[in-house]
């Protein structure tokens, strides 16, 4: 099997040993090569190793996952943020982001964002900065009225119109439609 080849950067130690245990008992696939603390520990890490994928944290120290991604070519691996901030994630997506998990990390999660990852390996698939960038230019320019609902497997767009009401279930919101779908994120 052909592995992944992997760097986590994460500068809080229990986190980042969390996350390896994780990986080396539930993603077989994954190749940690390296484990950095802090930013430019990241940046020579990834110039010297050019991984396939990053588990990357969002904050690192008094610096942040995009300044590190602004010193590297990202279009050459995936990436999948660990974090605990959920505001920055559509800002994430504006990288080579396979993934966007919230610690604490569920083991469930984290198989099928690797899974993701693999699939897009195997297919070759990079999303560019510049067709996000076209992507978000032009739903601005349309001034379209509607929220992304993401699940493990896909992104649900829905107009504000059609919900009826959102209940919290755990971890999870449970969105009510009118077309008495439920969706859930």
């Amino acid at each position: 099997m052909n592995t992944i080849k992997t760097i986590i950067v994460e500068d809080e130690l229990n986190n980042a040993k969390l996350l390896e245990h994780f990986i080396t008992k539930y993603c077989p696939e994954i190749e940690l090569i390296d484990s950095c603390k802090t930013k430019k520990a990241a940046v020579r890490s990834i110039k010297k190793n050019k991984p396939q994928l990053l588990f990357l944290d969002i904050i690192l120290e008094k610096q942040t996952a995009f300044d590190l991604l602004d010193e590297v070519d990202f279009s050459k691996f995936n990436i999948i943020f660990v974090t605990a901030f959920d505001q920055y994630a559509l800002k994430a997506f504006q990288y080579n982001t396979a993934d966007y998990l919230l610690k604490p990390i569920q083991i469930d999660e984290l198989i099928a964002a690797v899974k993701r990852v693999k699939l897009r390996n195997d297919k070759n698939e990079f999303t560019h900065a510049d067709q996000v960038n076209i992507l978000s230019n032009s739903l601005t320019t349309a001034n379209l009225k509607f929220i992304t609902i993401s699940n493990i497997d896909k992104v649900n767009f829905v107009k504000n119109e059609e919900i009826l009401y959102c209940k919290s279930a755990g971890r999870y919101t449970e969105f009510y439609l009118t077309d008495k779908r439920k969706l859930v994120a």
